[in-house]
């Protein structure tokens, strides 16, 4: 029995939208037959029963795997007032699902409820391809724009997030985030009609006003993309190539929406952090620029955002953004790995990767300008990141728009896969 139980407790790895179909139940009391109905989508292969008859009796196991009986999933039991029984559906895609269901007797009649003691799960061995993306399907179905602006606090970044074919676009089966000099004035507002942000004005724009929003007018504008599917302890793996360019800032990110009133928090693991600057020193001379490529988290602790930047890094002769690299991060519970073409940089663990792992995350894609989070002022100096929320800095940085060399991060696919604690 004890083996039995093992094997239902390690299938149970969270509760999924997914569910067993419900029963065919036949009366002939005291007896009762079982049924579950073939279901396209499940493709069965076999099923455990695990039937539970009270405090007073053992539970029953009926282990079924042969399709070519008339009916191979049904079973027979004897109900006197109440059981349980859980079934647990392995399907010829080696996805399992766990459910449970209580049958009562009601005078010559049987009732059948779904019980979610037991939640309907699914569990892939590790290795195995849950989400791929190689971009031939040029419409981004599997994605969909973030749209606002990133001046105002906390993140002081020189640009707003459009839906615009010149800012994000698939050519010849790679995305390309290009970032753009922006063209607003008194006469063209700075006004997002597709706005996604819960914080209309200051991110969103408005057409009237103009003197008093002028200080939230992004210099230029990007893209950045969300997926539609949400992840939770699996292997990522990215092949990119970053932008190049001064205080450009491209973004891999696993991100959490909660569905709050508030765009502030901005709680990400940082997959790849690579600098547009070719070299670039912090305030004690420590070299970030896009040789060198860290790893990271922004995470909320007590009421403060906090940023995470692993010391550990991976340095290159040349610019990440020369050529495409495979950037990889390996999430369990407990523990967050980060790697680059295949070779570990860097390790999160502790109270920064437990308070990123109780929530499921999008895959966020962007590029950025600036921003307090990617060159912040207590490491950066101030000189050299003139995209804060100032009129003077802003009008400043329109007009002398640097010339970046290569100011798009270029994605060739993304593909995650199943993970367990024993991948490093």
């Amino acid at each position: 029995m004890h083996i039995f139980l093992g094997l239902i407790a390690s299938l149970v790895v969270g509760i999924e939208s997914f569910m067993v179909p419900m029963p065919f139940v036949k009366t002939n009391l005291p007896w009762v037959s079982f049924t579950l109905p073939e279901d396209k989508q499940l493709d069965i292969s076999s099923v455990l029963y695990y039937t539970d008859y009270g405090k007073d009796k053992c539970p029953a196991y009926v282990y079924k795997s042969n399709p070519n009986v008339i009916h191979p999933w049904e079973i027979e039991e004897h109900l006197n007032s109440t059981l349980r029984i859980s079934a647990v559906v392995q399907t010829k895609q080696n996805e399992t699902f766990v459910d449970t269901f209580s049958l009562s007797s009601l005078g010559r009649k049987v009732q059948t409820e779904r019980v979610m003691c037991l939640p309907s799960t699914v569990k892939k061995p590790r290795g195995e391809l849950i989400f791929s993306e190689n971009f031939k399907d040029s419409n981004l179905n599997k994605w969909t724009h973030v749209v606002q602006s990133q001046v105002p606090a906390p993140h002081y970044e020189g640009v707003a997030f459009v839906n615009d074919r010149a800012n994000s676009f698939v050519e010849n089966n790679r995305l390309h985030l290009r970032v753009t000099k922006s063209n607003y004035s008194k006469t063209n507002p700075f006004h997002l009609k597709d706005c996604t942000s819960k914080s209309k004005k200051k991110r969103c724009g408005s057409t009237k006003d103009y003197n008093k929003m002028f200080k939230f007018i992004p210099p230029f504008v990007s893209a950045k993309l969300r997926s539609k599917e949400t992840f939770s302890y699996c292997r990522i793996q990215i092949i990119a190539k970053m932008p190049i360019g001064d205080l450009l800032f491209p973004g891999l990110t696993l991100a959490y929406d909660d569905g709050n009133d508030n765009d502030d928090g901005d709680d990400a693991i940082r997959i790849a952090i690579v600098r547009g600057n070719q070299r670039l020193s912090d305030i004690v001379g420590n070299e970030i620029g896009g040789s060198r490529v860290f790893a990271g988290a922004i995470y909320i602790r007590d009421i403060y955002t906090e940023i995470h930047e692993e010391i550990k890094y991976i340095e290159t002769k040349k610019h990440f953004g020369e050529r495409f690299h495979i950037y990889t991060v390996i999430w369990h519970e407990k523990k967050i790995i980060f790697k680059v073409d295949d070779e570990t940089i860097a390790t999160i663990s502790g109270t920064v990767a437990e308070a990123l792992s109780k929530n499921k995350r999008h895959i966020e894609l962007f590029v950025t300008v600036g921003g307090e989070y990617n060159f912040p002022h207590t490491r950066v100096p101030f000189h050299k990141n003139p995209y804060l929320n100032t009129k003077k800095m802003l009008k400043k940085a329109v007009e002398q728009a640097p010339k970046w060399e290569n100011p798009e991060m270029v994605i060739k696919s993304i593909k995650v896969y199943s993970t367990d604690e024993s991948e490093i």
